[in-house]
Order: structure tokens, then sequence, then C-alpha cells
């Protein structure tokens, strides 16, 4: 990022943090259809990119992923490879694919995919679940979900699995993941990344919590949070309309 992309991207928080992100909403709309027309397609793209993530913010009110700057570059994916030294995690995850759940008093229980691209949300990519089982838990149903999601060979292969929780869902869920797929959760207490060693040991870590590869981490699992939470009203306006 440059000098003066830098400034602009501080303007626009500013902007957001002094109550006016409707007009930062107006403009970023206005600025991507410029690009378009233009066909300025990486300007455009960068540009749904803020647009996605001012969106997500405003509607999770996690406002604090604003002030880190563009999503996830090459060297973030890269060093998530060198930080997590997870076993299976070799390259930069090109695909992570993020899981959250989301329920009242186990009823009308929903799951969700959301797919990070080269550290961008992939919107085409996301995915509902609704789930019926007769196993109480979140540890079981994050096993149903990813159970249903193995059922698609059709859809990419993630180079990165995220669960929102911690070692309860990582167990059941390693328990039916291909060998050969990196898997961590992260629980939200400590926001602490959960995984197996080559031994099959968990691991516990936690990153800085200003560290960008943490902030990626988050900023999926913030997403698949507001994705199910917003599946999930909807079941149950239909639920109650019905």
């Amino acid at each position: 990022m440059t000098a003066s992309e830098y400034v602009r991207h501080l303007t626009n928080v500013k902007v957001f943090l002094s109550g006016r992100f409707k007009n930062l909403l107006a403009t970023l709309t206005s600025e991507i259809k410029n690009a378009s027309q233009k066909q300025a397609f990486e300007t455009a793209a960068a540009k749904r990119d803020q647009l996605a993530a001012l969106e997500i913010a405003l509607a999770s009110h996690k406002y604090s992923q604003l002030l880190v700057g563009p999503l996830a570059t090459e060297k973030v994916l890269r060093q998530a490879v060198l930080l997590l030294q997870h076993p299976q995690l070799k390259e930069p995850p090109r695909r992570i694919e993020c899981y959250d759940m989301a329920n009242l008093n186990q009823e009308n229980t929903v799951g969700v995919l959301v797919v990070f691209t080269n550290g961008r949300p992939d919107k085409d990519q996301y995915r509902k679940f609704l789930v019926k089982t007769n196993k109480p838990g979140d540890p079981a149903t994050m096993k149903h979900i990813m159970a249903r999601r193995l059922r698609h060979p059709d859809w990419p292969r993630p180079d990165l699995i995220i669960l929102d929780g911690g070692v309860p869902q990582l167990s059941v869920v390693s328990a039916i993941i291909p060998p050969d797929i990196p898997v961590i959760a992260l629980s939200k207490k400590r926001e602490t990344l959960h995984f197996y060693d080559s031994n099959h040991h968990i691991v516990n870590l936690n990153l800085p919590l200003h560290n960008s590869v943490l902030k990626l981490f988050q900023f999926a699992r913030d997403e698949a949070h507001r994705f199910a939470t917003t599946y999930h009203k909807k079941r149950r306006r239909m639920t109650t309309i019905g």
C-alpha cells in the first residue's frame, strides 16, 4: 500500500468513526461503479473488499476491523504458515473455509460456511446448512455441518479450515476431515488457536492481538458469525409465521 493509499484509508476510518458512515458507504459504492466503468477492475475489486469489510463491521459491531488496513496480502498468508507451524499447512492458504452455527435452545439450528479466497471474502462461495440432528451440543452440530460439506467433492478443496469454537469442536471435526487438510479452531474467550501437532497433541497458540494473521482469522470468524446469525433470524421468522 502506497503512502497516499494509506492516508485515504485513515481518512475513511475517521469518517466512519465520526458517525458519517453512510457517506462512506455511498462513496465506496460510487467509486466501485466508476472504476468498473473505466475497466479498472483491480481498483474496483479492492474497493469492494473495503465495502465488504465495512458492511461486516457494521453488522457485527467489530469496528476494530476497519483499523487493520487492507485485507490479507500474500505476506500475511505466508506468515500464517510460518507462525502456526501447523503440520498440514505447508503453503499459503488460498482458500480458507470458516464454519459457524447458530441456534436458540437447540431449535432452528443452522450452520454456515464462509470462504476467503486469497484473504478476501468470496461471497459467491458462501453456503448455508439447515441442521436436523438428534445429537445435541455444539461439537456434534459442527460435525454434522462438516459431514454435509464433505458430501460435496465438487466444491473447491480448502487449504485451511477454521472452526468457531474450541478443542471439543476441533476433536470431533478432525476425526472426519481428510488428514492432509489443516484444521484449526478459534475460541473467542482468549482468541486462542487450537490445532493438532504431528504427534496428535493439542497446540494452544495465542498470537498477539494486533497480529495480522490473527486479524485475518478473526475477520473470517466474525463474518461466519454474522452470516449464521442472519440466516438463523430468517429461519426463526419463517417458523413463527408458519
